[in-house]
C-alpha cells in the first residue's frame, strides 16, 4: 500500500517514521533471540533460529549479523546489550519496536508482525510524501485485509502535525497487488460530503431549522457510510480476484 501525505505550511512538514503492530503475521523472518538459558525452549517455539545468552555475547559478530533478519531481546537480557550496541547498530532491540519484552515469546511474535514504515519524498510532487507498506498475504481473507488497512490508516494519521486539519493530511491510499492497483482518492471523497457540511452559529434556531440541521447532519454521515461500503465493496471483489 502507498500513502500519500500532504506538508502544508512555508515550512516542509519533518519526515517521521514509525512501527505499526498488526493482529496477523505477515513475513517469516530469521530471529536471532538475546535471552537466559532458561527462556531458550520458549525463544525456539516462537520461531527464533538461534538463542544467545547474555554471557556469551562474544559470538556476536557483523558476519554474524548478516544472517539474520531482526534481534530480539528479553528485558533481563537487554542491560548486557551496551557492551555490543555499536555491533547491533541499527539492529539493536527497543520497546517501541516491540522486539524488547518481559515475555521473549512476545518480543518474537511482535517482530514478525510489526510494520516499520516512514515517509519518503513523493517523486511527483515536492510538497508530499508516501508512505510504503506491505498489508496482507495473498492467502488471507479480505477481513484481515479490512482491519490491516484501517489500524495502519489510524496510526499515520496520529502522526498528523497538530496545526494541520485532518481532511489535508493524508491525500490518496494506493492498493497494489499483483492483477493491478486500486487508487483511492481521500481528498476526492472528502470533497463530495462538504456539500453537506454545515456551520453552527451562535444564534438561535426555530424549530423547523434544528429539523433542517439535523437532517442535514443525518444526510452527510448516509453518504460517508455509502462511500464507505461502495469502497469496501470494491476491495472485497478484488481481493477474491487475487485469491483465485
Amino acid at each position: 500500500a502507498v500513502v500519500s501525505t500532504q506538508s502544508t505550511g512555508k515550512k516542509k512538514m519533518r519526515k517521521m517514521r514509525g512501527v505499526t503492530m498488526l493482529p496477523s503475521k505477515l513475513k517469516d523472518i530469521s530471529v536471532l533471540a538475546i535471552c537466559h538459558e532458561d527462556e531458550h525452549p520458549e525463544a525456539y517455539n516462537n520461531g527464533a533460529l538461534y538463542c544467545i545468552s547474555p554471557d556469551a555475547l562474544d559470538q556476536i559478530t557483523p558476519a554474524l549479523l548478516e544472517e539474520y533478519k531482526t534481534v530480539v531481546c528479553s528485558l533481563k537480557a537487554f542491560p548486557s546489550l551496551s557492551k555490543i550496541a555499536r555491533i547491533l547498530r541499527n539492529k539493536m532491540p527497543h520497546e517501541r519496536k516491540g522486539t524488547v519484552s518481559p515475555n521473549i515469546g512476545s518480543a518474537l511474535k511482535s517482530s514478525m508482525q510489526a510494520v516499520e514504515w516512514e515517509m519518503v519524498d513523493s517523486t511527483n510532487h515536492p510538497d508530499y510524501y508516501n508512505v510504503t507498506v506491505p498489508l496482507s498475504k495473498s492467502d488471507y481473507p479480505f477481513a484481515t485485509l479490512e482491519d490491516h488497512v484501517s489500524i495502519m490508516f489510524d496510526d499515520i494519521m496520529k502522526h498528523k502535525p497538530a496545526k494541520q486539519r485532518p481532511d489535508e493530511f493524508i491525500e490518496r491510499v494506493e492498493l497494489a497487488w499483483s492483477d493491478g492497483n486500486l487508487h483511492l482518492d481521500i481528498r476526492k471523497q472528502i470533497s463530495k460530503h462538504k456539500a453537506t457540511e454545515v456551520s453552527v452559529l451562535k444564534k438561535k434556531y426555530t424549530r423547523e431549522e434544528t429539523w433542517g440541521l439535523r437532517e442535514a447532519a443525518e444526510e452527510k454521515q448516509e453518504n460517508i457510510e455509502e462511500e464507505k461500503e461502495k469502497i469496501r465493496r470494491e476491495l472485497e471483489e478484488r481481493w477474491t480476484r487475487v485469491q483465485s
